[in-house]
């Protein structure tokens, strides 16, 4: 199994107003550094399943992701990852319409 890598735009964070401890816990997660990376290449906001599809894609080291798996990722990124990465100010999160947009902060 090959690993694949992931260019992560930790450098477009605003750290500033979070904790070590809780940036940290931001990026932790595999999801929310590779959901960093997919909207770093968007200049427009992306709606949940869209995102969830790009997401498997990512993750899967196959060609073929099924329905479920994306299902699975939305409901994990709605619930968990977005809530939190909206929370400190790396995405900006419209849960009601399931719309995420990448915040970019100025440096």
């Amino acid at each position: 199994m090959s690993k694949t890598t992931t260019k992560i735009p930790l450098e477009e964070l605003d750290t500033t107003d979070i904790s070590t401890n809780d940036y940290c816990r931001l990026v932790a997660s595999k999801e929310r550094r590779l959901v960093l990376s997919i909207l770093t290449d968007r200049s427009s906001p992306v709606e949940l399943h869209s995102l969830a599809r790009d997401l498997a894609e990512k993750m899967e080291t196959t060609d073929s992701y099924t329905d479920t798996t994306v299902d699975g990722l939305a409901v994990q990124l709605h619930h968990i990852h977005l809530p939190m990465m909206d929370e400190y100010g790396a995405i900006e999160y419209h849960s009601a319409e399931t719309v995420v947009k990448h915040v970019q902060h100025s440096q």
